[in-house]
């Protein structure tokens, strides 16, 4: 459950998220969200900054 997983580290971290934090942190961290995202996905780094390539899996 990604909503009570999300709970868990702030309460870990002491940080209180507001309704809408966390809804927005739960939509932002969707699979589906982050696929689009270029940050997420080094979309907009050039390729010289690496030496070899390589795929991020998420699970």
């Amino acid at each position: 459950d990604p909503r009570s997983t999300i709970e868990r580290i702030c309460q870990f971290l002491g940080k209180k998220l507001s309704p809408e934090e966390l809804d927005s942190v739960l939509k932002n961290s969707s699979f589906q969200v982050m696929k689009q995202n270029k940050m997420s996905n080094y979309e907009i780094l050039p390729e010289a900054l690496f030496t070899k390539p390589f795929l991020i899996t998420r699970k």
